[in-house]
């Protein structure tokens, strides 16, 4: 029996509302650094692939700095040591 939307229910890695970590360039010499970010909002989007399978994407918006910016839950690290295990690689 084939899944229906409404069946689908997302759980997401992160928790809305929490801070977390992302990796940026910093300009004033283009290393790589963790960057804590707060949690906004989350927005998933579930595509139907065929008649057996949902596709699912989810981006976080996040606020830091001021500015706001959407990113992908694969970007965003729950310690600065996992974003810095990243960095090293």
């Amino acid at each position: 029996m084939p899944m229906s939307h409404k069946d689908l229910l997302i759980r997401c890695h992160h928790q809305i509302g929490s801070f977390k970590y992302i990796i940026v360039k910093r300009k004033q010499d283009n290393k790589l650094v963790p960057l804590r970010v707060y949690l906004n909002e989350v927005q998933a989007n579930a595509t139907s692939y065929d008649k057996d399978s949902i596709v699912v994407s989810v981006k976080y918006k996040i606020r830091y700095c001021g500015k706001t910016k959407w990113i992908n839950e694969d970007n965003i690290y729950d310690t600065k040591e996992e974003a810095y295990k990243i960095i090293l690689k």
